[in-house]
């Protein structure tokens, strides 16, 4: 028997993790995560310092590695980078943010408006957990958006339709577009079928 199976077959079972309490779980996921961004903020370091000295880093360039810049010029939440590895669309985002929105962001999660049968209501989204329709409504340049703004974006959306040749632009709230939604909808027809026949109805 090699020494290698000879460990694997003498190697104690691992930890049964159904058996550690949630807290404890989430104390060692957040210690683990904590001790890769420090990681990250080490090698930043390394970095901008090797780059001052002249050095070619283009052949390190990948992964997370392509980052280190980024921390290094204070632009960039290590944290940040190690719970949305791999979401290049939302690190790009977020490095526009301020070191502190960033961790607003870490700590509390994304302010995230929703709009369901004209209720408004708000969540907290994890930053990880952000899809690209979230990001859009979420981020405004180097801020995030608040719930008051996101609201204001939802409900004055124009809506556009056309009759007779002409372009007309209607601007309705959520609530008044969810009426005509189910309105169009008890009439087997769609939106702008329903919107053009009312205003050829109102020009007769």
């Amino acid at each position: 028997m090699s020494n290698d199976m000879a460990l694997t077959v003498g190697a104690p079972p691992l930890v049964d993790l159904t058996q550690i309490p949630t807290v404890d779980l989430k104390r060692q996921l957040a210690s683990a995560i904590g001790i890769t961004a420090q990681t990250l903020a080490r090698l930043a370091a390394i970095w901008a310092e090797l780059e001052a000295r002249g050095e070619d880093l283009s052949a390190l360039r990948g992964g997370l590695m392509s980052y280190l810049p980024l921390i290094a010029a204070g632009r960039l939440d290590p944290e940040l980078v190690v719970r949305c590895a791999g979401q290049a669309m939302l690190l790009k985002a977020a490095s526009e943010l301020t070191l502190a929105d960033q961790r607003a962001l870490l700590e509390r999660g994304a302010p995230l408006v929703e709009v369901n049968d004209g209720a408004i209501s708000e969540r907290r989204v994890s930053v990880e957990q952000l899809t690209v329709h979230d990001m859009r409504r979420v981020f405004a340049g180097d801020r995030i958006r608040p719930a008051a703004e996101q609201v204001q974006m939802i409900g004055a959306r124009p809506r556009v339709q056309s009759t007779r040749g002409m372009i007309v632009k209607v601007k309705l709230t959520r609530e008044e577009y969810d009426k005509v939604r189910k309105l169009a909808a008890e009439r087997g027809t769609h939106v702008p079928t329903l919107a053009r026949q009312i205003i050829l109805d109102a020009t007769k």
